[in-house]
């Protein structure tokens, strides 16, 4: 008997292997795709983590006031009213795996996917791949407001010895 997590798998894998050669063809007659990556690790365990961003209370507990998220396959993803700024994040879930990946797309030529990676027992490291075949204004606003999320999460799940804490600040003077 298949289990349900396996059988989601095999889906999202074929979905993306479907959705490749359409999507493909479509952004190269478009302006030369842009992509950006963020990353981070935080102090949460990988199950907590994919909780965090994918269920209502898991993105309140962010600062989102206004959450309509529906995990399933051509899904909402709808998040507004952000403690880091105004923005209004809708989009719908191309494809995901449990506790390893997420693909969203948005309404403005813009996609994202994050990927989620066990880092021992009790944290977890964070890829977030941007990628745009409209312009770099878009792109760049949506990199911004994510490392904005992922300072946040850090200072709430990743305490920092004082080494990482100057770096940090140097980084940002």
């Amino acid at each position: 008997m298949w289990s349900t997590e396996l059988n989601i798998r095999i889906v999202t894998r074929t979905l993306l292997l479907v959705a490749i050669p359409i999507v493909m063809p479509f952004m190269a007659s478009q302006a030369s795709p842009t992509s950006v990556n963020t990353d981070t690790i935080i102090n949460l365990p990988l199950a907590d983590t994919w909780q965090l961003f994918t269920t209502d209370n898991g993105l309140k507990s962010m600062g989102y006031q206004q959450v309509d998220i529906e995990l399933k396959l051509g899904g909402n993803f709808h998040v507004a009213n952000n403690v880091v700024g105004d923005e209004v994040i809708n989009a719908t879930i191309l494809s995901y795996e449990p506790e390893h990946m997420l693909s969203l797309r948005y309404d403005n030529d813009h996609w994202s996917v994050f990927y989620l990676t066990a880092m021992g027992r009790d944290m977890t490291a964070i890829k977030w791949v941007e990628l745009s075949s409209a312009d770099n204004i878009a792109i760049n606003a949506a990199s911004q407001f994510h490392r904005k999320l992922f300072d946040q999460l850090i200072r709430k799940y990743a305490p920092e010895c004082h080494v990482c804490k100057e770096e940090r600040e140097a980084a940002h003077q």
